[in-house]
């Protein structure tokens, strides 16, 4: 087969796969993996990881690596065989809040979730066997299955994340059009003693009103920041505000996210706030 007519087999494999092949994919069309590490060798395929290639069609996104790893755990399938699998491999947890972009938790590994089981070499990648998925659980980000917005939220409480975390993701997952209430609510029941509530409504209810007192918090502080700056005048030009507050949001969005201790620290301090002025 001539060089131009693999990659146009390649481009046809992947034309519903986001420009992302595999080795055992392409080998069901007659390719062999010597023709795939030619390819690479000329600067016409990109390896992604170990027997994942992205074709000239490729356009990078945040979500690659998500979904050259999906490839890899089922390399031999097709995308719409793995959808219509009894036991599909799903993104979950971590990954899943990273895809929906709720929360702000740092996904120490890809993490995904099936019911059946799962096994893997392969570094860096969590999977969590034997979980019950209904359908409605699994939602399409681009033809990669996620669990729901809700589904995420109940994961990740079941696991046990931090308070504080949990308060991110629960406010973040509400914002999200087509998210209930009732819903997130059922979601988080199974975890709510676990949090001290008494319901998955009540800890919906609880973490809601503490994202909401810590968000006033770190506002505050950015005000103080700012208005310490020595800036006061500057601020009146429009250009130079839109410089400092973006400045300011990606420092507190480094806040959040590499001290963690400190946050802790923050989350007592309302939850005292609170007890004392009841």
């Amino acid at each position: 087969m001539k060089r131009a007519d693999v990659l146009a087999t390649l481009e046809m494999i992947a034309a519903d796969q986001w420009g992302i092949v595999t080795t055992a994919q392409a080998g069901r069309e007659g390719i062999e993996r010597l023709q795939l590490s030619r390819l690479a060798e000329k600067g016409d395929l990109d390896r992604a990881r170990h027997g994942v290639y992205l074709l000239p069609s490729h356009q990078a996104g945040p979500q690659d690596e998500l979904r050259a790893a999906w490839l890899a755990l089922e390399p031999k399938k097709f995308i719409e065989e793995r959808w219509e699998d009894s036991n599909p491999l799903v993104v979950s947890h971590e990954s899943a809040a990273s895809v929906h972009s709720i929360g702000r938790l740092v996904p120490p590994n890809l993490t995904f979730s099936t019911e059946g089981k799962k096994q893997t070499r392969q570094q860096g990648i969590r999977i969590y066997t034997g979980r019950e998925l209904q359908d409605s659980d699994i939602v399409s980000v681009e033809g990669l299955p996620v669990t729901s917005v809700a589904r995420t939220v109940g994961d990740l409480a079941e696991a046990g994340i931090e308070r504080g975390y949990l308060a991110d993701l629960v406010v973040d997952a509400l914002r999200k059009e087509n998210v209930r209430i009732d819903d997130l609510a059922a979601e988080l029941r199974p975890a709510a003693r676990s949090y001290g509530a008494t319901s998955g409504m009540n800890l919906v209810s609880e973490l809601s009103e503490e994202a909401s007192a810590l968000e006033d918090l770190i506002e505050r502080r950015n005000r103080y920041v700012y208005a310490a700056s020595g800036l006061p005048d500057l601020a009146l030009d429009p250009r130079v505000a839109k410089v400092v507050e973006d400045s300011m949001k990606r420092f507190t969005e480094q806040i959040e996210m590499q001290m963690a201790p400190i946050r802790k620290q923050m989350q007592e301090f309302v939850e005292r706030w609170h007890l004392d002025y009841k």
